[in-house]
């Protein structure tokens, strides 16, 4: 899980975004910082809009394999 963050981070971040450093993410309590600007950078590129934002940060931060494979198939299909 860590592996793929850090991965699709790169590649969010080549589209344009701004999402911080990977390292935030072994940092406790910051890690929900580094959490939200990934969902609000994957919203923005591969859904098209911030409307889910929220949602996708709760899938994430809580059950975080659903989320991941949720993420996964929009990025596959776009």
């Amino acid at each position: 899980m860590i592996y793929w963050f850090l991965k699709t981070k790169f590649e969010l971040n080549d589209m344009g975004t701004n999402i911080p450093t990977g390292f935030l993410f072994f940092i406790p309590l910051v890690n929900f910082y580094f959490i939200y600007q990934f969902t609000k950078a994957f919203t923005q590129k591969v859904l098209g809009d911030d409307s889910q934002t929220l949602a996708y940060f709760f899938l994430f931060s809580l059950l975080m394999p659903v989320g991941v494979i949720l993420a996964q198939t929009k990025i596959n299909s776009k």
